[in-house]
């Protein structure tokens, strides 16, 4: 071993939505597994097998009152306040925002030019944060590729989340082009938002009401 190194610990637990826990404590050096403990036997368990990770094993299983300790504190303890954070956070968690989409070409060139156009979906006010946008050309999703660009997902000043997805399209191509939006809050249904060249200078948009998505 060099010196100096580096250790990392990650201890905590996890809770899954079908009611099952994970509890774990690990611990590593220089990046690499060094040994965990198994809140089950209440034992430190070596990640190599090297006779420095054998060595801190045999002096960690050796205090015994530390790990009759931990092993309550992951087992019990940890469970119990995160089901505890949960039930204060529930509404947070449980929050569903429904996006907002418009469909819009940017800087459209003059007609009879040969030069492409982007063709931009702009999405808001959604939440939580997962969201999947996809273009469809003449119903198809399109494939990444260089003609695909993304914002990524960015926040707003409300908590909600934006994106902007743009699509590189010829002047002439003669194909359909539309945006759809699959977000949790949609109800297992999305929102697709066509564009049409004979609109080309406002912007298509779509919402959700409860009755349905309108384009």
């Amino acid at each position: 071993m060099g010196d100096p190194f580096v250790t990392q610990l990650s201890i905590g637990c996890e809770l899954h939505p079908n009611g099952t826990s994970r509890r774990f404590c690990d611990a590593g050096m220089d990046g690499e597994d060094f040994v965990s403990f198994d809140t089950d036997t209440g034992k430190w368990v070596a990640r190599r097998g090297d006779k420095l990770t054998l060595k801190a094993q045999e002096i960690l299983n050796y205090n015994t009152p530390v790990a009759i300790k931990l092993q309550f504190l992951l087992r019990t303890t940890c469970v119990k306040e995160l089901n505890s954070f949960v039930q204060h956070g529930k509404e947070s968690l449980e929050r569903q925002e429904r996006p907002v989409a418009v469909v819009f070409a940017r800087a459209p060139p003059p007609a009879g030019t040969p030069a492409p156009f982007l063709l931009v979906c702009r999405v808001t006010g959604f939440y939580p944060r997962p969201v999947r946008v996809a273009w469809l050309q003449d119903g198809e999703e399109v494939a990444p590729g260089w003609r695909l660009n993304s914002s990524g997902i960015l926040p707003n000043a409300d908590l909600t989340y934006q994106l902007r997805s743009s699509l590189a399209v010829g002047p002439d191509d003669g194909h359909s082009y539309a945006c759809r939006v699959e977000h949790s809050s949609l109800g297992g249904q999305s929102l697709l938002i066509p564009w049409g060249r004979a609109g080309a200078g406002a912007p298509a948009s779509s919402w959700a009401s409860p009755w349905g998505f309108w384009p």
